[in-house]
């Protein structure tokens, strides 16, 4: 999820675009320092096709998962159901996820929203995704958890890396893309 604002001129040949072009947003660079296991500008979003002359067309641009060999993992989709129980002060994540890269993958709920990022108020044990990429009800719990969580303010964020390879000397490496993110608009609570 993100927001940018981008004109894009053609410095030469201004003729209508080939069929089937379209708008792509690629994470790292043919550096070489590149991470491993990441591919050189790997496609992370994408449009639909663009029309050849696409004068002031708007396109959404839709998130893209690849593995570490460039195998196309499919769109990112998913959802979850958080759960809070007040008597035992527990927070319970259920995650089920499509798309993603075999293996796991760090997840945090954090202060803040999708759109307005914030620090990490609760680290979750690494979900983990098949080998088709899926992750299926998978439950990580957190306590305790006091007082109960708010209405509005926090967001859960499921990253391509695990949690040991997220960050390195305390900065984010391309492994701590967020995959997913969504913000908590509803918690189930029980007081028994």
């Amino acid at each position: 999820m993100g927001r940018a604002s981008v004109t894009l001129t053609a410095t030469r040949g201004t003729g209508p675009l080939m069929s089937g072009s379209r708008v792509s947003i690629r994470l790292g660079s043919y550096a070489s320092n590149a991470a491993p296991n990441l591919p050189a500008e790997e496609l992370i979003a994408s449009s639909g096709a663009l029309p050849a002359s696409p004068q002031g067309v708007l396109s959404g641009l839709h998130a893209r998962s690849f593995s570490a060999t460039s195998s196309y993992e499919g769109r990112l989709h998913g959802w979850a159901k958080i759960a809070y129980s007040a008597s035992t002060q527990t927070l319970s994540v259920t995650v089920t996820a499509y798309g993603l890269t075999p293996g796991a993958h760090a997840a945090h709920i954090h202060l803040g929203s999708c759109q307005q990022q914030g620090a990490v108020k609760y680290m979750l044990m690494d979900f983990q995704a098949n080998a088709s990429g899926t992750i299926i009800n998978q439950t990580r719990t957190v306590k305790p958890v006091t007082p109960a969580p708010p209405a509005t303010g926090w967001y859960l964020n499921l990253h391509l890396g695990n949690s040991s390879d997220i960050l390195a000397k305390g900065m984010p490496t391309l492994n701590f893309r967020p995959e997913l993110c969504s913000d908590v608009t509803s918690v189930a609570t029980s007081h028994s």
